[in-house]
């Protein structure tokens, strides 16, 4: 019994360290690339899993600025993006862009 709650509390940990990268910026946004200017710090995705996005429904394309966060692999047109952001005033302020498309998750 011990062990399993060993396990359990391991597990816990895991996953909140992994998720607190995440948790530092306010919301988190996952859709398709539309497109990516890097010159205008300019991210525009769609909106394409408005259920669990938490902009309004009827937004199908959400624009972030990207001026303030760090961008890994380059967006293109078609790739899954996941962005950590904030909100000020009425705009979307991109803290991480992730490309879950393209990402390694092989270890070298």
């Amino acid at each position: 019994m011990r062990f399993k709650r060993a396990i359990v509390s391991l597990a816990a940990t895991a996953a909140l360290t992994g998720f607190a990268g995440l948790a530092l910026a306010g919301e988190v946004f996952q859709g398709t690339a539309i497109s990516f200017d890097a010159g205008a710090n300019k991210l525009v995705l769609k909106n394409s899993e408005p259920d669990k996005n938490k902009v309004p429904k009827t937004m199908t394309e959400v624009t972030f600025d990207t001026s303030q966060g760090m961008v890994g692999l380059a967006p293109a047109p078609g790739d899954k993006i996941r962005v950590a952001y904030d909100q000020k005033g009425d705009k979307l302020v991109a803290m991480k862009v992730m490309n879950v498309t393209k990402q390694d998750l092989r270890k070298k």
